[in-house]
């Protein structure tokens, strides 16, 4: 992994960012009308991009739930849903956690972020029954 880069959040002007007093938060995209919903974990990786953190500095943020091979995975992850940027460019090849290591960080503080469209939003409220309907983005 390259431990140069700075990842950055992505600009806050196309997020709207609600924090939950259990440490998680939600974050709707205005672009991709998609929730980001991040559990505390996932939320304490993001705000450490908040000023630009290096992929050492983001697994120090995580304590010791996070291990060499599953911080790049999850910057990976929230590069992909365009939460974070980098300053310098990733490798290409982000190493996949080994099995027994993903078994052990169950038990631990693993960052997880649900990601949902309005479509999605709009289907699951009507299976629930909500009977309300959301509001057009």
């Amino acid at each position: 992994m390259d431990t140069s880069s700075l990842f950055f959040q992505t600009q806050a002007r196309n997020l709207r960012i609600e924090k939950l007093p259990d440490g998680s938060m939600a974050i709707y995209d205005l672009r991709s009308k998609s929730v980001h919903s991040l559990n505390r974990s996932a939320a304490a990786l993001w705000e450490a991009c908040a000023r630009g953190a290096t992929a050492p500095q983001l697994a120090k943020s995580l304590g010791t739930s996070a291990t060499d091979e599953e911080v790049p995975v999850w910057i990976d992850q929230m590069r992909g849903l365009d939460l974070i940027v980098a300053k310098a460019a990733m490798p290409e090849t982000v190493p996949q956690p080994g099995r027994r290591s993903m078994l052990t960080a169950l038990g631990a503080a693993v960052p997880v972020i649900l990601t949902l469209t309005a479509a999605e939003q709009r289907a699951y409220a009507q299976g629930a029954g909500s009977g309300q309907r959301l509001p057009p983005p």
